[in-house]
């Protein structure tokens, strides 16, 4: 997983200066007794990844030796002790810590970013981090963290769907945290890119050794810390345990950190460190921990609300519970004043309904868990073993979705439900908040099931297409006698067929011809005959240095006013005839000759700003100018930046388009004047 997104990002970074790294661990493993076992290990890596990331020379893997960590060798402190070990080596060049590095070559760079493996960019995102880092007014940060998002491509099941309306990211007016805005202070999420000379040198031999679980906050607060606009995606969680599961880890870290609030600190040489941190930090560490067992707070106010049925217990878990889902109705209606449907609104309020209700009656499962994990964390406090500070990955919790994970998950929580049902057997309103919890948690599975998304069409729905698919043919049937279609027929008021055609029109008229075939609705014989006639007439027709004019006189078959040459219209002509060449090799048809013909002539680079690298709108013949260019994704332009890239083996004009996004139904791209 960790190779195909380095791969990805490597394709949507296209900088010289960008070098992608790997850094993992070996798994841990209760007997290493044998010498030379990395040496061994590092051969097989070698021989597995040398062979697939070989020929991409920006791409390297470092993995770490194994160190006595509790009864278990592994990489010392995992995430945290992988970021400082590489930092050593690239500020010290101490290489011991490492059993294996694919490539010896590598350079001290100046900005290191961080990602999971589970974290997807848009392009560009590392290189304009980088170009925010080197201005002056950022220049006082050793740090500027990502902001995060859920991809909305990891939401393969109804829980995951639960995040849908937090997968998106506008570069429209580009928000940063409450904490960013008013104290000039970001909060480090782990995600970011950070200088290197000042990181290694401000938290190196700084903490002790396994006492940090959650280091981005603590670490964070230690550097000089801004926030990026940019963000980096990651996975939803697709279950309830996959996301107890990260969010244990984060109260469990949040927990730990409460030793370290005070200024002065121990490290491992009994040396007293000053940490030279903001309130704020303090703030946000408490705020988490409180947090975390507010859940079990708002659980006991209930309890007692309706054990005693006191309205006055109900009022802390009414402003407790419900604030935050009131909040959230309040925003979705006021999106009526910026337009936003008033289907759409009440789809949201609904959706924020039945998330609402959902949380109520699995308060219990979160509120119990974080119990469970704060005697764990008291336990680890108490403890000198570093295996209380195991954690496993995210992708790893992913993984483990099965019917046996949610019940070993549920069950406890269950258990102790049932047992306050039964001390209160007597109270009609606990007994049943208990039983609706605990069939509620169980029947929850259903939602980590992964969801086939291919939809079977029906018999009536075929049928129904079938005969659409027959009347829009019509309209380019009836008009085969020119052989030229015409752009439109005006029936109200009656204006009849329009005198000009276009090449898209006369590229979307072959392709007529090639749904009626695949369709049944002609023969693959009449196909044929009326592809030649067309393509004849295509090949006949007046061509500017072999592309095709703008419009064309339906009747006289020659160039309209104004002569002009359009760079989309050549695009879409140009992946109709590509489409047609497909079928007729498919069908062993005639007209190979003249469409290959008709495919060379036409010149897409002629459109093509070398410096600017964007395809001009499109070409004045009588004023011998250039329009002005197509710079937008999601544009009519899309068809002919995705060609180019391909017969003339240059993807960089198709990296340059925007890509400005609203965070609308996830990433949802803007087009022109903002609609999308």
């Amino acid at each position: 997983n960790s190779i195909c997104e380095i791969i990805d990002i490597e394709k949507k970074s296209l900088h010289e200066k960008l070098k992608l790294v790997i850094v993992t661990d070996y798994i841990k493993d209760e007997y290493y007794n044998i010498q030379n076992e990395e040496d061994i290990k590092a051969k097989e890596l070698n021989k597995r990844l040398f062979n697939g990331l070989s020929s991409i020379q920006d791409i390297n893997v470092f993995v770490r030796k194994r160190v006595k960590q509790g009864k278990y060798f592994s990489g010392f402190e995992r995430k945290r002790g992988a970021i400082l070990d590489f930092c050593e080596l690239l500020v010290t060049g101490n290489k011991n810590k490492f059993a294996y590095i694919m490539r010896d070559d590598f350079e001290k760079p100046t900005f290191i970013a961080t990602l999971d493996d589970d974290n997807s960019l848009l392009p560009n995102t590392i290189f304009n981090s980088v170009c925010r880092m080197l201005h002056p007014l950022n220049a006082h940060y050793d740090l500027m963290t990502f902001k995060t998002k859920y991809d909305l491509y990891s939401m393969n099941t109804l829980y995951a769907k639960r995040y849908y309306f937090d997968c998106g990211y506008s570069r429209y007016l580009p928000t940063n945290s409450f904490y960013y805005n008013f104290f000039a202070k970001g909060i480090y999420c782990g995600k970011g890119i950070f200088r290197l000379e000042p990181y290694y040198a401000k938290l190196q031999n700084l903490f002790p050794k396994n006492r940090i679980l959650s280091h981005d906050i603590i670490e964070g607060s230690v550097l000089k810390t801004g926030e990026l606009p940019e963000v980096a995606f990651e996975n939803a969680p697709n279950s309830i345990p996959s996301e107890m599961a990260r969010h244990n880890r984060w109260f469990k870290g949040d927990m730990l950190l409460a030793g370290f609030i005070k200024k002065k600190i121990k490290n491992d040489e009994k040396q007293t460190k000053t940490i030279d941190k903001s309130p704020i930090y303090n703030h946000i560490i408490l705020l988490n921990i409180i947090s975390g067992f507010a859940k079990l707070g708002l659980l006991i106010v209930l309890l007692m609300a309706m054990y005693t049925g006191k309205f006055y217990y109900y009022i802390p878990f009414i402003i407790g519970f419900f604030t935050d889902f009131f909040v959230c109705a309040l925003r979705t209606i006021d999106g009526t004043r910026h337009n936003i449907r008033i289907n759409f609104v009440v789809k949201n309020l609904l959706s924020i309904l039945g998330d609402m209700a959902i949380s109520f009656f699995t308060l219990p499962l979160i509120a119990i868990n974080n119990l469970f994990v704060a005697f764990d964390t008291l336990i680890c406090s108490l403890s000198k073993s570093a295996n209380r500070l195991h954690w496993t990955t995210f992708s790893q919790t992913q993984a483990k979705s099965g019917i046996n994970n949610h019940c070993k998950f549920v069950l406890p929580q269950s258990i102790i439900m049932l047992a306050i049902s039964i001390v209160f057997m007597n109270n009609l309103f606990i007994v049943g908040y208990c039983a609706i919890f605990i069939a509620l948690s169980l029947c929850l599975y259903i939602t980590s099931i992964k969801q086939n998304e291919k939809q079977v069409i029906t018999t009536d729905e075929k049928e129904f297409l079938l005969e659409v698919a027959k009347r829009t043919y019509k309209y380019f049937d009836v008009q085969n006698s020119n052989e030229l279609v015409t752009d439109n027929i005006q029936i109200r008021p009656f204006g009849g067929r329009s005198a000009y055609t276009s090449p898209t029109n006369l590229g979307f008229s072959i392709l007529s011809e090639i749904c009626a075939a695949e369709l049944g609705i002609i023969s693959m014989t009449e196909a044929e005959s009326k592809l030649i006639c067309k393509l004849n007439v295509l090949d006949s027709i007046e061509k500017y240095n072999g592309n095709f004019y703008n419009w064309y006189n339906v009747s006289e078959k020659i160039p309209a006013y104004p002569f002009y040459v359009s760079s989309v219209d050549n695009g879409n002509m140009l992946a109709c005839l590509i489409t047609a060449r497909q079928f007729i090799i498919k069908h062993s048809l005639y007209g190979i000759d003249i469409i290959t013909k008709l495919i060379d002539g036409i010149d897409l680079d002629a459109f093509l700003d070398k410096n600017k690298n964007l395809f001009h709108i499109g070409f004045d013949v009588k004023n011998n100018t250039f329009d002005n260019y197509y710079d937008l994704m999601a544009s009519e332009a899309r068809i002919l930046y995705y060609l180019y890239a391909g017969f003339y083996q240059n993807s960089i004009p198709w990296d340059n388009l925007s890509r400005d996004c609203v965070g609308f139904g996830g990433n949802t791209l803007v087009s022109w004047s903002g609609t999308m």
